[in-house]
């Protein structure tokens, strides 16, 4: 007796499993039923892909050309870059008490800028950028090589050159 009530109980427990198979058997079979969309939205990803790809390969080219400048502006930049360096020696003189021997002490390390002492208080620096060529000596005026945008600049940041 005690046997068959097991049994019973078995097989009340596979009735109920037979039951949710039987329920969820309609869902695998739309899922076994629609492999196509998934190749579908797999194959529109992959083009999407591809798509963006060819779209951003364009835009990393446009960004990685070189920047043409104009003669004009090469000179601004060259007088501009000058005018900096120049700062830098004057602080390092005022700081030291004497112009620095080499470009490295004023942790200038551009190989396109030269540097020479003419005495004790007076120094050179030369800059080749393509085809130009300038120079400045410090006894001219540092202010005379910054161009009219960068002096006023400083003029609006409370610099010196007022």
């Amino acid at each position: 007796m005690f046997e068959e009530k097991e049994d019973e109980k078995i097989e009340e427990i596979l009735d109920e499993i037979k039951k949710k198979e039987s329920e969820e058997v309609p869902y695998l079979e739309t899922k076994k039923k629609n492999p196509p969309a998934k190749l579908i939205f797999t194959i529109i990803m992959f083009l999407m892909f591809l798509f963006s790809l060819a779209y951003n390969a364009n835009r990393v080219v446009e960004m990685n050309k070189p920047i043409l400048l104009t003669e004009d502006e090469k000179l601004r930049s060259i007088r501009n870059y000058l005018y900096l360096t120049s700062m830098k020696i004057e602080e390092f003189k005022k700081e030291k008490g004497k112009l620095p021997e080499t470009m490295f002490d004023v942790m200038i390390e551009d190989t396109f800028i030269g540097y020479k002492t003419l005495n004790d208080s007076t120094f050179e620096i030369t800059c080749r950028y393509d085809n130009l060529f300038y120079k400045y000596v410090s006894t001219d005026d540092a202010e005379m090589l910054l161009s009219d945008d960068m002096t006023d600049m400083l003029n609006e940041n409370g610099g010196e050159n007022e």
